[in-house]
């Protein structure tokens, strides 16, 4: 082959391949950030999974909950649940609605018993101190919806309390308003799911506040 010949050969084989690499694009970096690039580029999680598995199994998760699935598919049954005091002899309430409920007080202090003398739901309702001012606090042994309590003698108009629920998506706070009547005041949280925790602090209600009928579904 001569000279001339060997050089048009040189130059056909260097326009190859640089229509070649216009073709495949800019080669992807090497490492872990090339690697990690080239999984998104595919469309593909760290885990070699399509990039939407992640927001499908939460989509999934969420109609299991809407549902009442746990996780797993295993359906949840929920269990009405009304503790209204009136079925104990003691003076003083704990963990004898441990099944549902556990009612406690600051300091370990105990939650008393109290009968009629006030426009509460007879006969029995209770307070968290002997004036009824203390912090109340009520833990769900099992996860609870459409939870409800009564308020007696909230007599003030305003907000008389702080009420801070520890639910499913985190904790929230919110205002217990009187309204200005002796009438039993109904309390609705129906709003919140799953919910674990229930206490109701900062009360400045003069006379105090009592609590009744907590009316709920357990989660089993």
């Amino acid at each position: 082959m001569d000279v001339r010949a060997l050089a048009l050969a040189l130059l056909v084989v260097a326009a190859c391949g640089t229509d070649r690499r216009r073709t495949l694009g800019t080669p992807r970096p090497t490492g872990r950030d090339g690697g990690v690039r080239a999984v998104a580029d595919a469309g593909l999680t760290d885990g070699g999974f399509p990039a939407g598995r992640d927001a499908g199994f939460a989509a999934r998760d969420a109609g299991f909950r809407d549902a009442g699935f746990r996780d797993g598919g295993h359906q949840v049954r929920w269990v009405p649940v009304t503790i209204d005091f009136d079925d104990i002899l003691d003076r003083e309430v704990s963990d004898q609605y441990a099944e549902s409920a556990i009612f406690s007080t600051t300091g370990g202090a105990a939650v008393l018993i109290r009968t009629a003398g006030r426009n509460d739901t007879d006969p029995n309702f209770i307070c968290s101190d002997t004036r009824c001012r203390a912090d109340l606090f009520v833990d769900f042994t099992r996860p609870v919806r459409d939870l409800r309590f009564t308020g007696v003698e909230v007599n003030n108009t305003g907000d008389v309390a702080m009420m801070v629920i520890h639910h499913e998506g985190g904790t929230a706070s919110e205002p217990l308003v009187g309204d200005g009547t002796s009438v039993p005041l109904i309390v609705d949280l129906s709003a919140y799911v799953s919910v674990t925790r229930l206490e109701v602090v900062m009360i400045t209600e003069a006379t105090g506040i009592g609590f009744d009928t907590f009316v709920f579904e357990r989660a089993d």
